[in-house]
Formats: C-alpha cells, structure tokens, sequence
C-alpha cells in the first residue's frame, strides 16, 4: 500500500494560534506585575528605611539636653502640654526655680492646670496666652521675663523640639542664660514611628531649616511692648 498522507485540519492552527496568543499576553501581564510589585517593594522598604532613619538621628540634630540647674523661672512651652507641663512641674518640685511661665495660644489655661495638679503653688504659676508659634513663645515671653528681671530660665519644651526652641529663645533673649531640659520621650522610636509623634519629628527638620534662614535673613525680630505681652497673661 501506498504511503498515507497526513490529512491538514485547517480549524486546528487558528485555535493554537489563540492559545499561543493569550498564553502570550497573560505571560506579558505577569511579568508587569511582578516587575510592578518588585519596584513597589523596593519603594516601601526604601522609604520605611529613611523614616527610621530620620527619627533616630533626631537624637542628634534635633534634641539639645542641659543639665538642670537653679534658675530664676521655668519657661514650659505650649504645644504637647500634658508631658512638657509634667517635666516642668517636676523641675519646679526639685526647687530648680521658684516660678513657671507656661506660654502658648489654648495651652497655657491646661498647662496651668497640669502643673497646679502635678502640686506646683498656684501663685508660682505664669501665663502667656497669646503666642501661637515658637517664634512667638519668644517675643511674648520677653516683656514678662525683663519685667521680672531674669538672668537664667530652664526652658521646657519636647525632646524634638528642644534645639530649635531654645537657639530662638536664646537669639531673642541673648541676655538670659537658656537651659534646656526638655521632656523626653516615653515610647522607643518603634512606636514613635507608628504614632503621631513620627510625623512631627520629620517635620521639625523642616522647621528648624525654615527658623534658621528665618533668622539669618530678619534676624530675631523686634522685642515687644511690655502691654502687648501683658494683655493676655495672668500674673500671680
């Protein structure tokens, strides 16, 4: 018998070739995603990796620690007052100065509170309430601090916060003698990074940058009337 010839099946090939064809462009679309997740990965994990970066290093550009010693007042800012507040109501306890200032636009009635109920006298206690900025904090508190005469104030603020609060009450007050013992922190940098807190260190680079060239181009800024100062504050 003769040799059989192979019998062609048209219909076969286009099927195949609509195999290969969404084989193909499935293939395509894999491999975009992974490359996609890949480079979203390695995005995630670089950013993670500043952040922690940012906050730990904090400790280095952005805190400044005095040892405490006898001042004539505590200046406590405004701002996270409930910690700040305790810090100062602590140094007071310790007899390191027998008068507080708490300064701060809607902080100074609750640092007040904080720290008659943290057992500092009542009539030890000063506010500024019309501040709303650390620049602020500065030259409102001047007028209060020359009227009492100060030579050496404990300045009480967050630990991230310390450096550039205490290089502006220092600009503005360079007569005083500024210690800065600032309230620490009371989580590890962990949680710090999982919470409010993270966000506001980064940002307090920002800040200081900002305070900086603020400084270099107006310099510390005109000191005002002792009146201004005095209309919002209580004396005791």
């Amino acid at each position: 018998m003769g040799k059989r010839q192979a019998v062609s099946h048209p219909s076969v090939e286009p099927v195949m070739a609509r195999r290969r064809s969404r084989f193909s462009k499935w293939y395509s679309v894999a491999y975009v995603a992974k490359r996609s997740l890949t480079y979203a990965a390695a995005v995630i994990l670089t950013f993670v990796g500043l952040y922690g970066l940012v906050l730990v290093s904090a400790e280095a550009f952005l805190v400044e620690r005095d040892l405490p010693v006898n001042a004539d007042i505590i200046v406590v800012l405004g701002g996270d007052a409930r910690p700040r507040a305790g810090q100062a109501a602590a140094l007071w306890r310790e007899g390191k100065a027998p008068a507080v200032l708490a300064t701060g636009y809607g902080d100074c009635d609750f640092a007040r509170q904080t720290l008659i109920a943290a057992g500092v006298d009542p009539q030890a206690v000063i506010t500024e309430c019309r501040s709303q900025t650390t620049w602020d904090n500065a030259a409102f508190s001047q007028p209060i601090l020359a009227d009492r005469g100060v030579s050496r104030a404990i300045l009480v603020t967050s630990w991230f916060h310390s450096k550039r609060a205490v290089k502006r009450f220092r600009s503005f007050m360079p007569g005083i003698q500024w210690i800065s013992v600032p309230a620490e922190r009371s989580k590890s940098f962990w949680e710090i990074a999982g919470d409010a807190d993270g966000p506001q260190v980064v940002k307090e680079y920002a800040k200081s940058i900002f305070y900086d060239l603020r400084t270099s181009v107006s310099g510390p800024g005109p000191t005002l009337p002792r009146g201004i100062a005095m209309k919002t504050s209580r004396l005791p």
